[in-house]
């Protein structure tokens, strides 16, 4: 909620300093604004803000993939980012509904830190730390006695980069996830704001603080009630799509694939060319469910990390100010709502070119995932009995069963 709190208000805060297009999509990626005291005071809180969701965004799933196994990680995974959709889409009413009950934009960057604090209580009293890999190892232990031992991972910070390095999946999901997230920030920073354009452009007026406050806060509202309709239908559909092409099910019933997940992505991504909100979601669980199932226990979080740290280093930190600053060169010196909106609508079209490499990139993990698998398998020192075959990842029994 909180960046989009911000996106919510972005129109009346470029009012309020006087900044263009390309400053506006920098408070995304540096929280700068070159005014007076707040330059001191929104990096440092920014930045607080970021570490807090570096460390959820890293540790959360890996938590996840510690408590649970097969398709009860997925569907855990799968739960756990309906937050994303759910809280963008809040961060828009929200933001702008306070900004126009107390008439300060202020205001509605300040509900957020209120309801952190209360997560942060929740963390410290309801979650207990597990054991690393904690669900997997109870898996075998059930499954079958006559393993071979487990591959020492007992290893460096540099040893981790050097394994992961050598996932082609990893890498390549990387990619895609990134551009995915290049796409979905950016559009979830600005639409807001073309929308404003468009509607002062519309009412012939001078620019948009003369918009009536409740259509704007209609305007967030219902953008809001999309992003969070559309992100929840787009995570558990490519959940779904994912688990029941893996399982050989109904549509899928005469192509099952391991590749189910990568090419989910893949083809989600592309189709976000059309549908955007919805589509964008496909792969925002399942991402990650896929690494779980290709990284050992104890290199999950420096896997998340890094991804997690180019995914938003070049995703929606740069997005939004590569936007903004394609817009101001269009727009040149018109502060007109039309100019705003039109230069707005085309600089929109960069993140179309960027979809179709994440698309691209998701293709290509399908082709490098089965190998990586037979990697995770040999790694994770598992010998494929039929007692066992039960107890497995849905995605290794499927490769099992192809490769008789």
């Amino acid at each position: 909620m909180d960046r989009y709190s911000v996106a919510g208000v972005l129109t009346r805060i470029q009012q309020y300093f006087d900044i263009t297009d390309t400053q506006a999509g920098l408070l995304q990626t540096t929280g700068t604004i070159a005014n007076g005291l707040y330059i001191f005071v929104i990096p440092p809180s920014t930045g607080c803000s970021g570490i807090g969701e570096a460390s959820y965004s890293i540790l959360a799933p890996t938590l996840i993939a510690d408590l649970f196994i097969s398709n009860a990680r997925s569907r855990a995974i799968m739960f756990f980012y309906f937050a994303v959709p759910v809280g963008s889409g809040l961060g828009y009413v929200i933001g702008s509904a306070v900004a126009t009950a107390f008439d300060d934009w202020k205001w509605g960057i300040r509900v957020t830190p209120i309801l952190g604090l209360i997560s942060i209580i929740a963390v410290i009293i309801l979650i207990e730390e597990p054991e690393r890999g904690q669900a997997e190892k109870e898996a075998k232990v059930k499954s079958s006695s006559d393993e071979k031992p487990k591959k020492d991972l007992n290893s460096t910070y540099l040893d981790d980069l050097k394994y992961l390095i050598k996932i082609k999946t990893y890498i390549w999901s990387t990619v895609g996830y990134t551009a995915v997230v290049f796409v979905s920030g950016t559009l979830a920073w600005w639409a807001p704001s073309a929308i404003d354009y468009a509607l002062a452009m519309q009412q012939n007026l001078n620019n948009t603080t003369e918009l009536d406050p409740a259509q704007k806060d209609k305007v967030s509202a219902i953008f809001g009630a999309l992003t969070c309709i559309g992100g929840i239908i787009g995570v558990a559909t490519g959940t779904y799509l994912a688990h029941i092409w893996k399982e050989g099910k109904f549509c899928f019933k005469n192509c099952a694939s391991p590749k189910a997940d990568p090419l989910i992505s893949g083809i989600g991504a592309l189709v976000t060319i059309f549908f955007s909100v919805t589509f964008v979601s496909l792969n925002v669980a399942i991402n990650v469910d896929m690494l779980m199932y290709i990284i050992v226990p104890k290199r999950r979080a420096v896997a998340n990390s890094w991804q997690i740290t180019m995914s938003h280093l070049f995703g929606d930190a740069s997005g939004p100010s590569v936007i903004g600053l394609i817009s101001d060169f269009l727009r040149k010196h018109d502060e007109s709502p039309s100019a705003h909106y039109y230069s707005l609508r085309t600089a929109f079209y960069a993140p179309t070119v960027i979809l179709i490499i994440a698309g691209l990139a998701y293709i290509i993990c399908a082709f490098t995932l089965s190998e990586d698998l037979k990697n995770y398998k040999r790694d994770m020192g598992k010998k494929m009995t039929r007692m066992g075959i039960s107890m497995m990842l849905p995605i290794t029994k499927i490769l099992m069963d192809l490769n008789k």
